[in-house]
């Protein structure tokens, strides 16, 4: 049997340099293991601000959610753009395709999904041709333009 994609789960927003190698070590570890098994793609997530601990609170809000004190949206894009080209470099040598999915977190919406690929500017990192998660008012010419940076298509979509 063959299998499209390994769903794995990391979260680069952090100001601690250390988490995010910690994470960008995991997803390495992950791109490896897709390797080895012959999966041609793994689903990423961006990550997200941990400023609402309770997962049923997170849901209420969609996913959105404060950004730490002392920081700024940019800061979390920024340190989620420079962990996922890091994760590109392996990503490209072993055949992996890095899909960003739109769970919650930084790309959570097609904006912040667009963002972060087109920042990483990597082949090997796009979006999965999934928009069950993305509210229908967002779609728009996003949906277009994430068409545009497919990664896989998810089973069930």
């Amino acid at each position: 049997m063959d299998l499209a994609c390994l769903s794995v789960h990391q979260d680069f927003v952090s100001p601690n340099p250390a988490e995010r190698y910690k994470w960008v070590a995991h997803t390495e570890k992950c791109i490896e293991i897709a390797y080895a098994l012959g999966i041609p793609c793994i689903r990423i997530s961006s990550g997200r601000w941990k400023t609402i601990a309770d997962f049923e609170e997170l849901m209420k809000a969609r996913g959105v959610e404060p950004v730490l004190p002392g920081y700024s949206d940019d800061d979390g894009f920024n340190w989620c753009i420079e962990s996922i080209r890091a994760c590109a470099v392996l990503a490209e040598q072993r055949g992996v395709v890095l899909a960003l999915e739109n769970h919650w977190g930084l790309s959570g919406t097609p904006e912040g999904q667009l963002r972060i690929i087109d920042a990483v500017d990597s082949p090997w990192v796009g979006a999965p041709a999934s928009r069950r998660r993305i509210p229908k008012a967002s779609y728009g010419g996003h949906w277009q333009r994430l068409a545009e940076r497919p990664a896989s298509l998810p089973r069930g979509d």
